[in-house]
C-alpha cells in the first residue's frame, strides 16, 4: 500500500444512499427544542394553577368548619379579625398558615343575623393568597331557643313526655 491509497477516496458507483443533511438534522433539533421549551412552560402553568386549585378548596373547607362551629355553638358568635388556625396533626410544618375573621350584621328579617366567614392564606398580597367568603343568614342561640319552646313539632317539645299517644309508652 502507498501512502497515497489512503487519500483517496472510493469511487461512487451508481446511487446514494438515502441519507439527512446537516441542514435537516439542525431543523429537526430546533423544533425538538422549541416544543419542549412549550411542553415545559405548559407544566410549570398546569403546576401553578393545580396549586391554586388546591389552596382554594381547602380555604372553602375551612371557612365551612368555621361556619359549622359558629352554628353549633363550638366557636362563639362574635365579630373576630384574622384569627389564627389551630395546627392540627394534618398540617405540616411547611404549610401555610390560615387566619379567619368573623363579622356579624343584622339583616332585613327580625332576628336573623347575617353571619360572614372569611378565610385567607397568611401571605404577602405579592403572592396573591387564596381567600374564601362565605355568608349565611343564621338565627342567633337565643332566637332559636325561644322559637323552639313556642314551636310544639320541635325536638325539644316532642321530648316532654308526653309520647305520641296521649302519655302511653310506645
Amino acid at each position: 500500500m502507498t501512502p497515497n491509497s489512503f487519500m483517496k477516496r472510493p469511487k461512487r458507483t451508481g446511487k446514494r444512499k438515502p441519507a439527512f443533511t446537516l441542514i435537516e438534522v439542525i431543523l429537526a433539533l430546533a423544533i425538538l427544542g422549541g416544543s419542549l421549551a412549550v411542553l415545559g412552560e405548559i407544566m410549570s402553568l398546569s403546576d401553578r394553577q393545580g396549586s391554586k386549585a388546591h389552596a382554594e378548596t381547602r380555604a372553602q373547607l375551612l371557612a365551612e368548619s368555621v361556619m359549622d362551629q359558629l352554628v353549633s355553638g363550638a366557636i362563639e358568635l362574635i365579630d373576630k379579625q384574622d384569627e389564627p388556625f389551630e395546627a392540627s396533626e394534618f398540617e405540616s410544618s411547611a404549610d401555610v398558615r390560615w387566619t379567619y375573621s368573623v363579622v356579624i350584621g343584622e339583616g332585613d328579617v327580625p332576628e336573623v343575623q347575617i353571619v360572614e366567614v372569611t378565610v385567607q392564606q397568611d401571605l404577602e398580597a405579592k403572592f396573591d393568597p387564596a381567600k374564601q367568603r362565605l355568608i349565611r343568614w343564621i338565627l342567633p342561640p337565643s332566637a332559636a331557643s325561644e322559637s323552639s319552646a313556642a314551636d310544639p313539632m320541635s325536638p325539644e317539645a316532642a321530648t316532654s313526655g308526653t309520647g305520641l299517644l296521649g302519655g302511653g309508652q310506645l
